[in-house]
């Protein structure tokens, strides 16, 4: 889908992002997992709650699975892209160590790949955000739906 001719992920690629270095890419990746692990706790806090208050409805089970499947597939992908970015620290030692002014292949070769790096990190923290709206769209769905079939206790249709 593109808006104004501009693809939407291109759109969500701000300026700043394409000047930081690897050493925000790592901080960020530590700063994403715990904002995963905040949602995660929220997960288990609403389920928990309905659980207590005996409002469970079994066929509404599929949101918390579907959400914790998306926790799981995120925290996978945070843990890809941090060994990403280290790799990509190492390719960095690496021009480091044969000269950074040195004209070669081998430094165009590890400087590509280092910024393909950052390139991954960057979609992947578009793709994190979409996830994380996602499951907490799952857990507010859970968390109503629930509340409004035990008010109700006649069997209503979920879109």
């Amino acid at each position: 889908m593109t808006h104004l001719g501009v693809p939407r992920l291109k759109r969500r690629l701000s300026i700043n992002t394409l000047t930081e270095t690897l050493e925000d890419q790592e901080l960020q990746s530590i700063s994403l997992s715990r904002t995963l692990n905040k949602v995660e706790n929220e997960l288990k806090e609403v389920q928990e709650k309905i659980i207590s208050q005996g409002k469970q409805q079994d066929d509404l089970e599929y949101l918390i699975t579907e959400a914790k499947d998306l926790i799981v597939l995120t925290k996978n992908r945070i843990e890809e892209n941090l060994r990403m970015v280290k790799k990509a620290k190492e390719y960095e030692a690496m021009i480091e160590a044969n000269g950074r002014d040195v004209v070669s292949l081998e430094n165009k070769k590890l400087n590509d790949k280092i910024e393909n790096s950052k390139e991954e990190f960057r979609k992947f923290r578009i793709e994190f955000s979409d996830n994380v709206t996602q499951i907490k769209t799952r857990i507010a769905k859970y968390d109503y739906y629930c509340e409004q079939k035990s008010q109700n206790p006649v069997s209503q249709e979920i879109c």
